[in-house]
């Protein structure tokens, strides 16, 4: 393909992105890709532009609903454990020995 068919091809899927996500913002899933070293199952939300050139290069597809909700649920749980973390380190008490030969 070259570099004009791919910019319209791009062009085109990011207006059918705008139409269907007028956020601004789309999750996809990786697939696997020798050419791109890209292995499959990572979800990520993206730039409709990203978006458009990744599911145009076959590196990526859009999410599907449980995909998203699974991806959403692992940010809560790590969101949780940095707050528990930063909690317990702010709690810590310093102790100081002081030796007094």
């Amino acid at each position: 393909m070259d570099i004009k068919a791919f910019n319209l091809d791009v062009l085109s899927t990011l207006r059918e992105l705008q139409a269907t996500h007028p956020s601004g913002f789309v999750y996809i899933t990786s697939v696997k890709n020798r050419e791109k070293t890209t292995s499959a199952g990572t979800v990520c939300e993206v730039s409709l532009p990203a978006a458009a050139r990744h599911l145009i290069e076959h590196t990526h597809v859009l999410s599907t609903p449980a995909e998203i909700e699974e991806y959403q649920a692992r940010c809560r749980e790590n969101r949780a454990q940095i707050v528990a973390a930063s909690k317990r380190h702010l709690n810590q008490e310093l102790r100081i020995s002081v030796d007094q030969r």
